[in-house]
């Protein structure tokens, strides 16, 4: 699964050649659908309008899912030089 902050315009044929904000790895999309969270790198999620999610059907002809659940807060009382998550790559 890979993510793309604010890019709305995204095609199929650009996600090769386009970076995306987040690239989930396949061992962590099998934690998931047994319904573990996955936490995404706080410096690479700084506040955004939208999030355009690619699912790799992995060479079939459809992918389905079914539910898909972002947590979060407000970053305007957040200092990231404190997270958890700013030694995060």
């Amino acid at each position: 699964m890979k993510l793309w902050l604010d890019k709305r315009e995204i095609a199929f044929e650009d996600v090769e050649r386009t970076k995306p904000s987040a690239d989930v790895p396949a061992r962590e999309l099998e934690k998931m659908r047994s319904g573990a969270a996955f936490q995404l790198p706080l410096s690479k999620f700084p506040p955004c309008n939208s999030v355009t999610v690619f699912l790799d059907a992995e060479g079939k002809d459809t992918v389905a899912l079914s539910r898909l659940v972002f947590f979060g807060s407000t970053m305007q009382c957040t200092d990231i030089s404190k997270s958890v998550f700013s030694n995060f790559a």
